[in-house]
């Protein structure tokens, strides 16, 4: 049980920092209440972990040989990591952290890594905030032309608004469960410890914890200290 207990860490981390990604700008508009989103984003992380994390676990699994020490070593390491980001709010991603201490462990240990991986993990970092700002850019866009009289009346828009980022919302503490509980467990799943139905699960149920106890930080810094928001 204890060897389990980095992974934990790790999947509790990931809960607390990237609970932001889910309805942090949805606190920060007023679109729902904080304990509401927070229950919310907690039950469809596990949702999501359970029903489709374990595509993930072969991936991250496979970035390098592992034995039961390394990935201690580094889910603990990326937890402590993901930890010290989240006290201090600073955002960050959870997925690279592990992908790091996996990367490190495979040059010390001389085991070598997988550079596909890697690679697409670079490529991440820039491609995602430039595409999500796009997408961002052009959907507001969109929802301003919408707005202006064509959804039968500023009442129903509004209303709709919000009922759209609730689900927004929902998706995406789904997607979290789903794709980054695999950063947590891949790899004492990757050295037998679980099976990968029991390490999505409870990868799930570390994640959504670290939702519901340490995820105040960073919300607040996404849905209200960056910039001013609004339900669109």
């Amino acid at each position: 049980m204890l060897v389990l207990l980095p992974a934990l860490y790790l999947g509790w981390g990931i809960g607390a920092h990237d609970a932001a990604n889910t309805f942090g700008p949805q606190i920060g508009a007023g679109v729902i209440a904080w304990r509401r989103a927070l229950v919310l984003a907690a039950t469809f992380a596990i949702v999501g972990a359970v029903a489709e994390g374990e595509k993930v676990f072969p991936t991250l699994g496979g970035l390098t040989r592992l034995d039961l020490t390394t990935s201690v070593v580094a889910t603990l390491t990326a937890g402590l990591t993901v930890h010290v980001m989240t006290r201090f709010g600073l955002p960050m991603s959870t997925s690279h952290t592990i992908v790091g201490a996996l990367v490190a462990i495979g040059v010390f240990e001389r085991t070598g890594f997988d550079s596909r991986i890697v690679l697409k993990v670079a490529a991440s970092m820039v491609t995602a905030p430039v595409g999500a700002g796009m997408i961002a850019y052009l959907l507001y866009h969109l929802a301003g032309w919408v707005a202006s009289g064509r959804l039968g009346g500023a009442l129903l828009f509004q209303r709709v608004v919000r009922y759209a980022a609730v689900g927004v919302g929902c998706y995406a503490a789904y997607a979290l469960g789903s794709n980054h509980v695999g950063n947590a467990m891949a790899p004492v799943v990757a050295v037998g410890v679980l099976s990968p139905v029991a390490g999505a699960a409870l990868g799930g149920l570390a994640i959504a914890v670290g939702v519901l106890t340490y995820s105040r930080n960073l919300i607040v810094l996404v849905g209200r200290d960056i910039t001013a928001l609004d339900p669109i």
